[in-house]
């Protein structure tokens, strides 16, 4: 028992150290899509985002039911997860998908304080230029990004789907 503490203690600042390393894990997943378009973030680096417009033909895309954003997960990019969402399209749902920094197209690295300060800027972003009823859908490691966000640099949101949270 006392080897294993001591084998613990001395592998736990191993651990601590790789912590950021070891949970944000961006994959390099590149599938063709939308056109990425660049949001500077308050992080410093510039962010990659796509935005969909509804598909739906009774629905012009200046009068979409509403904006979806959405989170992903620690492993994950937009173009991964834009199944989760992209298919709002097609109920008349503008949907925008992005990368944190160090994920996907955008730059930086990928840090916890760079993730958090990437989704007060996309909220920001959102926020002065949606007219449209809200809904985030964060997924995983997404869901607690978007909440201490969220709970820091308050917006209405009209709706919150937490997938895995």
């Amino acid at each position: 028992m006392n080897s294993f503490l001591l084998l613990t203690l001395l592998l736990l600042p191993f651990i601590s150290g790789c912590a950021n390393q070891a949970f944000f894990s961006p994959s390099n997943n590149d599938k063709p899509g939308k056109e990425v378009v660049w949001l500077d973030s308050l992080s410093g680096n510039k962010i990659a985002y796509r935005y969909y417009h509804p598909t739906i033909s009774s629905i012009s895309s200046a009068d979409p039911r509403g904006t979806v954003v959405h989170f992903h997960g620690n492993s994950g990019q937009m173009e991964q997860t834009q199944e989760k969402v992209a298919w709002l399209t097609d109920y008349g749902f503008n949907v925008i998908t992005f990368d944190y920094s160090g994920f996907g197209h955008s730059t930086g690295k990928a840090t916890d304080k760079d993730a958090y300060l990437d989704a007060i800027s996309i909220l920001n972003y959102i926020n002065q230029y949606n007219h449209q009823p809200l809904f985030v859908v964060a997924t995983s490691t997404g869901s607690n990004i978007f909440l201490r966000a969220w709970a820091d640099n308050p917006i209405e949101i009209d709706g919150i789907i937490l997938d895995s949270p």
